[in-house]
Parts: structure tokens; C-alpha cells; sequence
């Protein structure tokens, strides 16, 4: 029981690592644009969380995830990641995740392990899942309270709920709207965000200028793909694929059988 618990709990803090420093696409310019910017690009904050951060009902679809990243370091090398993906989204807004990754946040846990993240909504409930082990952190999620006061009445699970997040520009950065394209047989919406950094700010001998491209699919409500260039960080790329636009398979939100589950914060 304690080595169970013991890899829960650094399951769970490992996770929460990786998520922290997950990358999120550009801030929004306007109401409906794509979630704010939270690092040096890469997957949204809320989909490698995955989708797993905001409720999003009545649109539900499948999807894959490339998403990839290069760093160049001084002896002009290179450091490249990539990370696959299979995300799935129902119409009451449960997400689903899996992921196969070498390492969780900063705890080695050696080669090709899969986890899958589960989030519902409906139970408020979120587990973590170590396929290998057959382990499943069980935590449990706040009831978020509906209207203003948190007496208005739900939204109807038929119909997609509007992202209206916005940001005041920040000092240094220039927003480009690239207008709109189908990707990936969904449209989507392109911003464009420079941000320089004059020369001396940071101790920079030149001026540095990092550049991120977002494209932000409103009927979908989550980027379709984003790409971040930062001369100190290399470039990331974070892409949806093979999108399907119909209702995922229900077992997809369920902890698969043969899983021990052990919930979060409590010794027994």
C-alpha cells in the first residue's frame, strides 16, 4: 500500500509539473480567441493539461497530437523532442488523454510509459492513469457554480459555449490577425504576436524577438495548431491531426478494469 501510494503521489506531483510547464499558444485579441499565453508555446493549457482545463460541451471530437520542439544550443547542436498524443472530447464535455512520455516533469520514469488523463465534469472527478503499473490517481474536482452568483441555470449540453477571455496587449508586442483557413477540415482563426525585447533589458547584447502563430478553431474551441520561435528557447510546434468530428466512444472516459485506484490525499 505505501509503494502504491508513494507512486500516486509522485505520479500526481510529476504531473502536475509537466502540465506547469506546458506551453501555451498566444493570448487572445478578442472575445472567442484562443486562451492566454502562459510560457514559450507549444500545446494550449488547456489541452495538454490536456483539453482537461476548461469545460467545453456540445462539440465533441478526436484528435491527435504531434507536437514538437528543437532547441540549438552553443555548439550549434540540437535538442529535439517530440510528443504524440490521443485526445478525445464528448458532448458533456469529459476529456480524454493519452500520452506516452519518457519522463514526468522532473521524475525519470524511464522510457515509453503511458498515462492517460481523465477528466468529467459531470462526476467532477480527474484521474490519472499509469498503464504500466495499472495505477489510477483519483482526484476530486470543485463544483463550479453556474451564473453570476451561481444561481443561473446551466447551459444547454447541445450547443458550444463561447471562450470570451481577453488581455490588454503587453509592452513590446505587436499583434497580427491572419485572417481565417481550414485546417485539418476545421476553420480556423490565425494570430500572429511579436514580442521584443530591447537590447540591455535582460542583459541581451542585441534586440530579441520572439514570435508565436496561433490558429484558433471557434467551433471546436481550442487551437487547432500553434508555432513559437524564441532565439533563447528554439522553436516549438503543437498541431492537431485526423480530426473527427463525432461522439468518442463512452469507455474512453471510464478508468479501464484491472486498474487499482487510489485517491488522492488519503492514506487508506
Amino acid at each position: 500500500m505505501k509503494k502504491t501510494l508513494l507512486f500516486g503521489s509522485a505520479l500526481l506531483l510529476a504531473v502536475t509539473a509537466a502540465v506547469a510547464q506546458t506551453n501555451a499558444p498566444p493570448p487572445p485579441h478578442g472575445p472567442g480567441g484562443p486562451p492566454e499565453m502562459r510560457g514559450h508555446g507549444g500545446p494550449p493549457g488547456e489541452f495538454m493539461g490536456g483539453i482537461d482545463g476548461r469545460t467545453v460541451t456540445g462539440s465533441p471530437f478526436s484528435a491527435q497530437i504531434v507536437s514538437t520542439s528543437t532547441q540549438t544550443l552553443s555548439d550549434g547542436s540540437h535538442i529535439n523532442r517530440n510528443v504524440n498524443s490521443t485526445v478525445a472530447r464528448d458532448s458533456q464535455g469529459r476529456t480524454y488523454r493519452q500520452q506516452t512520455m519518457d519522463s514526468l516533469g522532473p521524475v525519470s520514469t524511464g522510457a515509453g510509459k503511458t498515462v492517460v488523463f481523465l477528466r468529467d465534469p459531470v462526476a467532477h472527478t480527474s484521474h490519472v492513469i499509469s498503464m504500466d503499473s495499472k495505477t489510477a490517481v483519483l482526484s476530486h474536482m470543485p463544483e463550479r457554480q453556474r451564473g453570476p452568483r451561481g444561481n443561473g441555470p446551466p447551459p444547454p449540453q447541445n450547443a458550444p459555449q463561447a471562450e470570451n477571455r481577453t488581455r490588454p496587449q503587453r509592452k513590446g508586442e505587436t499583434v497580427e490577425s491572419l485572417g481565417s483557413q481550414m485546417m485539418e477540415g476545421v476553420m480556423a482563426d490565425g494570430t500572429r504576436i511579436t514580442h521584443t525585447i530591447a537590447a540591455g533589458a535582460i542583459g541581451n547584447e542585441h534586440e530579441l524577438k520572439s514570435v508565436s502563430e496561433t490558429w484558433y478553431s471557434k467551433d471546436l474551441q481550442t487551437v487547432v495548431m500553434s508555432k513559437h520561435t524564441d532565439p533563447r528557447m528554439g522553436e516549438s510546434i503543437f498541431k492537431l491531426t485526423n480530426i473527427q468530428r463525432t461522439e468518442p466512444d463512452a469507455t474512453l472516459f471510464q478508468v479501464p478494469s484491472g486498474v487499482k485506484v487510489v485517491e488522492h490525499g488519503r492514506g487508506r
